[in-house]
């Protein structure tokens, strides 16, 4: 089946190999506005395999497997299972990446994923914003525009709000 074509290509590993796997995980990211195809990327546990390339040597396969959580997370059906397969922790890593764009894609889906309450507790219940924190004296200036929308995110809500006062967030912004 189709489905278990991009899987296939997912698990590559040589270069012309590795470009057809970011090919397979870009069209992944653009499929998930489909509900149908999304179920099934969801039934056949495509995300599992999505938060496996997040820790990819290759920055090309962790960007564009950033698209594709970004994409999931956009959709209600999704971002239950993005919790299930533990979702935060590997963002949370990526915020540090020594890559300024892996950190700054990072930081951008960080926001879109805090919009749920579910994902946005987690975030909250796992320091995300001591880390987000940090990243505003970044030595790039988009990692800090993007630290500052995922912040503004999480500070609509009062967990979020009560988090920035415990970690210092206001006080970075002097």
């Amino acid at each position: 089946m189709i489905e278990d074509k991009f899987l296939e290509f997912l698990q590559t590993s040589n270069s012309i190999q590795q470009q057809i796997s970011i090919s397979a995980l870009g069209s992944i990211a653009r499929l998930a506005k489909y509900d149908t195809l999304r179920s099934v990327m969801l039934d056949h546990h495509f995300l599992n395999d999505i938060r496996d390339r997040l820790d990819s040597s290759d920055e090309d396969v962790r960007l564009v497997s950033l698209d594709v959580v970004d994409a999931f997370a956009k959709y209600d059906d999704s971002y239950t299972r993005l919790i299930e397969i533990g979702i935060v922790d590997p963002l949370q890593k990526m915020c540090n990446d020594t890559s300024w764009q892996t950190r700054q894609r990072s930081l951008e889906v960080v926001a879109g994923c805090a919009k749920h309450e579910v994902i946005r507790s987690e975030m909250l219940e796992s320091h995300f914003l001591e880390d987000l924190r940090d990243r505003l004296t970044d030595s790039d200036w988009d990692v800090r525009r993007a630290s500052m929308k995922a912040i503004t995110v999480l500070a609509e809500h009062d967990a979020g709000q009560n988090e920035m006062l415990q970690v210092g967030v206001l006080d970075s912004l002097q």
